[in-house]
């Protein structure tokens, strides 16, 4: 009865125009983020549908040699990439579909990031050694190439320049991730 009061109440504020046809109610604010974000996402999906997870790499043909080093994994809606405190050698490349971070708390799965195509994620794991911090779950069906630790070995000695691309690519995207969580340390001083 609280959230039909509540459900009246902002629409009467909104009024009866199309503010109030634009209000919708979520059962928790991760959800309602979650929504926002996928409306952002939708208006520049023709950016996001430009990037590729190889990028980085510059020449087509850089990015082909680099994928053969790679295996490509489908994974259905639903299904684990990777699981949380699994120690692992793979760093993922999105090729297409859209994953999520999510971290079991006492509370339940949080979920910390939502992925799509050209992101790349577990490099923290694969150049530490260390077990995973959360885990990657599908929300659609996706196509991701894996990136194992013997075949960068192999690539470090077959393609040595391709390898000198992808540990700078990886260390800019650490740098900017410790930028931001340092930032966000700040904030709650």
């Amino acid at each position: 009865s609280d959230v039909c009061s509540s459900d009246l109440a902002v629409r009467a504020v909104a009024g009866n125009g199309g503010a109030a046809s634009q209000v919708q109610f979520h059962d928790a604010l991760d959800r309602a983020v979650e929504q926002a974000e996928d409306r952002v996402i939708a208006r520049w999906s023709t950016r996001a549908a430009a990037a590729a997870p190889l990028a980085f790499l510059g020449s087509t043909g850089n990015q082909q040699t680099f994928l053969g080093y790679c295996e490509l994994r489908e994974i259905r809606q639903g299904d684990q990439l990777c699981a949380e405190l699994e120690l692992s050698d793979e760093i993922f490349f999105i090729a297409k579909g859209s994953l999520e971070v999510v971290k079991l708390s006492a509370s339940g799965t949080v979920r910390l990031a939502k992925l799509h195509q050209g992101a790349i994620v577990g490099e923290l794991a694969f150049y530490t050694g260390e077990a995973r911090t959360a885990s990657i779950v599908a929300v659609s069906d996706a196509q991701v190439y894996v990136l194992h630790k013997a075949d960068l070995a192999r690539l470090r000695a077959e393609c040595p320049d391709l390898a000198i691309a992808f540990d700078h690519m990886v260390i800019r995207k650490v740098s900017h991730a410790l930028t931001h969580t340092n930032k966000l340390v700040a904030m709650y001083r």
